[in-house]
């Protein structure tokens, strides 16, 4: 192409417009493909974004299904374990109770057996039948506080697993309405900007595209008129010349000087020829030039806003990749992490606590200002953690100030819980009861006597002497016929503990049952729940992935307008170049004719010379004759006046 341009005639006017016009259709062309180009490569993106967007979101759903699976089991292992400990605990605990009774029973019977020649009847048998009937009562009371404890215990749990499965459900409804939010707001954002920036794009290149046709105009237009003029003021001069040599070839006789002065215009004529062509080959030559440069202008910007522009995509993908990563970690923690396990211990225990406090009677009032100022010491807590944390140089151990607040209180707990459960199973034990109250009654019963005894006389001591020996009598009747009530009571006992262990095993059993069925019930409707948030998910992303292909047909809708409104753009541009080549044609057709007139008036000024020349010498000519006719008429007149004389 550059060899069939370099062969071609430069200086006329149709093969300049002929390469200019296919200048403009490759640069016409080559801005349809930039456009094509550059349409695919933004659908490939956002496919690829897309396609890799559904990619992760599954692996992260598999990877928090695996998760929760095996916190499910560990779960299950920890409760197992937790019951089978707590149930071998239990029955060690019992064992041994049963045990010490069963010693401190043999104990009291040694002591009475030592003691019964001592003590009286009457104290012996109040208090056998004291031990008997407290006997009954605490295990009467133990039946009914076990079984109260377990209602309560179900109760609370119920409600609990109704108030976790109501809680949940607003959060994942929640997080999922945030999520669905967050996402529209980055890919209405993502599509503005991109807009904005196609837009920016597409005004400035038209802008330039039409500052350089104006500028190329103005140059064509103030080019024509510099012609124009220069070829008025050549003709007025050739006018000016012609009208001052036929002015001077009638009023001068000097040829030579006329001959002179014609080859001088000749000469001028000639030279302003020579000048026109001159700056006309100076005049393409700097179109040429200007034309290249814009190009290379062109292309520099192209480049420019290409570079840049994927420069704002990478680093716009780079952050809603960090912002993405950084949320799914925080919904990590806040679902499934330390936090909410921890979120979900304390709201039971807070639920538990609520519960106690009404039915101790506590207002709400109160318990909820408590539980703010509980609150407000946590914030403070929180503060000195954070605190704690942010001045910890060591990145590895950022969260131990928190978990050693939380041992600390965790041991203070134990602590407490451990002195209560000593105490209560203390008080519990109907024998360290009697025994510490018999104690302190005897304790405190010793100085009464001894004021007693010094005030009673001798005879009344003698008198009570005999009645204590009736007395003592009677006891020992009583204790032959306490011996077989005492193996009565120890056969009812066992029978009464078997029928106790059996019964709190048949307790255990259905609250074990009543566990697992509350178990199978929420892990299945957490499954169903996870399916149906998993299908709402993979819907979500459907209608996301239909409204951005939606959005790229429209998009591409808007590019075929703006290519048709560039090729009607086109074809204006190509309709005035072909004005321009008319008035091209014109331009030379003027020129053409100057040309022809300029030789009309050179041979028009030779035939006027030529005229000249020829009346110079018909003047000559015609004096010559009127003088030679003056000479004759002379002649005659002299030949004639002697006749007449």
């Amino acid at each position: 192409m550059s060899a069939i341009v370099e062969r071609v005639d430069k200086n006329h006017s149709m093969f300049r417009m002929r390469y200019i016009l296919i200048q403009w259709r490759d640069f016409v062309a080559e801005r349809k493909c930039h456009v094509r180009s550059l349409i695919t490569a933004v659908e490939k993106t956002l496919w690829q974004n897309a396609f890799t967007s559904i990619r992760l979101f599954a692996k992260n759903e598999t990877r928090n299904n695996l998760i929760e699976k095996r916190i499910a089991k560990l779960f299950s292992f920890y409760s197992n374990f937790q019951t089978q400990a707590a149930f071998s605990n239990w029955k060690t605990q019992l064992l041994q109770k049963v045990m010490r009774q069963v010693q401190n029973t043999n104990g009291e019977i040694m002591r009475i057996e030592k003691e019964q020649t001592k003590l009286l009847k009457h104290v012996y048998s109040r208090q056998e039948e004291q031990l008997v009937q407290h006997k009954k009562w605490t295990f009467r009371h133990d039946c009914f506080t076990a079984w109260k404890n377990e209602i309560s215990i179900s109760k609370a749990l119920r409600i609990k697993t109704e108030y976790q499965r109501e809680w949940n459900q607003e959060r994942q409804k929640k997080l999922a309405v945030q999520k669905w939010l967050s996402r529209m707001r980055k890919t209405k954002k993502y599509a503005q900007n991109i807009e904005k920036a196609q837009v920016s794009y597409s005004r400035k290149l038209v802008g330039g595209v039409l500052r350089a046709w104006k500028q190329y105009n103005n140059g064509q237009r103030q080019f024509c008129v510099s012609l124009t003029n220069l070829a008025n003021k050549v003709d007025l001069v050739y006018l000016k010349r012609a009208f001052q040599m036929i002015r001077e070839q009638q009023d001068s006789q000097n040829n030579r000087v006329l001959f002179n002065k014609f080859k001088s215009c000749q000469f001028l004529s000639n030279t302003v020829q020579t000048t026109y062509s001159i700056r006309l080959k100076q005049s393409f030559s700097q179109v040429r030039s200007s034309l290249q440069e814009g190009r290379r202008q062109k292309l520099a910007a192209r480049a420019i806003s290409k570079y840049w522009l994927t420069r704002k995509l990478k680093e716009t993908i780079q952050s809603w990749k960090e912002g993405a990563q950084l949320k799914s970690t925080q919904l990590f923690n806040n679902q499934e992490g330390v936090v909410a396990v921890e979120t979900f211990e304390l709201r039971k225990e807070l639920l538990a606590l609520k519960t106690l406090c009404l039915q101790e009677g506590i207002s709400r009032d109160k318990i909820e200002r408590i539980l703010l100022s509980v609150q407000e010491r946590n914030l403070g807590l929180c503060m000195r953690t954070i605190s704690r944390l942010l001045c910890n140089g060591n990145p590895e151990i950022k969260v131990m100030p928190h978990c050693f607040d939380r041992w600390r209180q965790w041991v203070k707990l134990r602590k407490t819980y451990a002195y209560w459960l000593r105490y209560t199973s203390n008080f519990s034990n109907h024998r360290k009861l009697t025994m510490a109250k018999a104690f302190t009654q005897w304790k405190s019963q010793a100085p009464i006597l001894k004021g007693q005894l010094k005030t009673i006389r001798k005879t009344d001591l003698d008198y009570i002497s005999v009645l204590n020996d009736e007395k003592m009598g009677d006891l020992a009747q009583r204790f032959e016929t306490s011996g077989v009530a005492v193996d009565q009571l120890t056969i009812e006992r066992d029978f009464l503990l078997q029928k106790y262990l059996g019964a709190q095993k048949l307790a255990f059993s259905s609250v074990k049952a009543q566990n697992d069925r509350a178990k199978s019930k929420t892990l299945s409707k957490w499954l169903s729940q996870n399916q149906r948030a998993e299908k709402s998910q993979l819907e979500d992303a459907l209608r996301q992935n239909l409204m951005k292909i939606s959005q790229l047909k429209d998009r591409v809708l808007l590019m075929e307008a703006r290519n048709q409104h560039v090729a009607d753009q086109n074809e204006d541009l190509r309709q005035g170049a072909l004005d321009g080549i008319e008035m091209a044609k014109n331009v030379d057709e003027l020129t053409r004719e100057r040309e022809i007139l300029t030789i009309d008036i050179a041979d028009k000024a030779v035939t006027i010379r030529r005229l000249l020349e020829d009346n110079s010498i018909l003047s000559d000519q015609l004096v010559r004759a009127q003088d030679a006719a003056h000479q004759l008429i002379h002649l005659t007149q002299r030949r004639l006046q002697p006749r007449n004389l």
